[in-house]
């Protein structure tokens, strides 16, 4: 959870004042929009955990039993 202090806590993110549009149309677009960028930041967030966990050392074969 991010920290809150009283600059950001006036000036939310973009995508949290969605429900106060009055067209319908663009209150679902924004929501879509934020998802997908949320969306992607967890995919990022994944695979360069994933890359990190595969290039550690326990997780490589080893070459003793290959012979």
């Amino acid at each position: 959870m991010p920290i809150k202090n009283l600059e950001n806590i006036n000036d939310p993110q973009p995508g949290g004042l969605i429900q106060r549009s009055p067209d319908f149309g663009n209150r679902v677009e924004e929501r879509l929009d934020a998802v997908k960028e949320t969306f992607e930041e967890a995919s990022s967030f994944l695979q360069d955990k994933a890359q990190e966990a595969n290039a550690r050392p326990e997780t490589q074969k080893n070459p003793a039993l290959g012979r």
